[in-house]
């Protein structure tokens, strides 16, 4: 099966900071792997609300430990 997902620049606003979002199926499977090159390593915090956490929280947290963080 393909994979769509489509890159997204961000602005965010009265900075000069941008960042990328990327939108497609399939990507919380992919959280851990995607985040790692991102990350330094250590330990790693998820701010969520309630109805998300509950709904994408642990599978983000399994993917984020098989990618070693």
């Amino acid at each position: 099966m393909t994979r769509r997902t489509r890159r997204v620049a961000v602005e965010a606003p009265s900075t000069d900071t941008s960042y990328e979002v990327v939108i497609g199926d399939g990507l919380l499977e992919e959280s851990g792997e995607r985040l790692a090159p991102h990350l330094s390593g250590g330990p790693v915090f998820l701010v969520s609300d309630a109805t998300v956490q509950g709904l994408y929280g642990p599978r983000v947290a399994e993917r984020l430990g098989e990618a070693g963080f």
